[in-house]
């Protein structure tokens, strides 16, 4: 059985893919910390959804990009504020 990664997969189906957003390659990106370590991320900012989004406006107002990018994998404790990405 041949084994196939997924970074193959993605370049063997690439046609098949749609932009989700009219993202160009010159767009300014800002790598966001979602993670405990941002101590930024207040229980305050967790919990409430106006908040939260004012802070990542913020950031990507004064950082001057359009969209605002993660790490993959990393434990994002913005999940935290709701069960549904508790694991099971």
């Amino acid at each position: 059985m041949t084994t196939i990664n997924f970074e193959e997969r993605l370049k063997e189906h690439a046609d098949g893919f749609a932009r989700v957003v009219p993202f160009e390659e010159t767009d300014q990106l800002l790598l966001m910390d979602f993670t405990e370590n941002n101590t930024e991320l207040t229980d305050e900012i967790l919990q409430s959804t106006v908040l939260f989004t004012k802070y990542v406006n913020q950031k990507l107002s004064e950082a001057g990009a359009k969209y605002g990018i993660g790490g993959y994998g990393e434990h994002r404790t913005i999940y935290s504020r709701s069960r549904t990405f508790d694991a099971q």
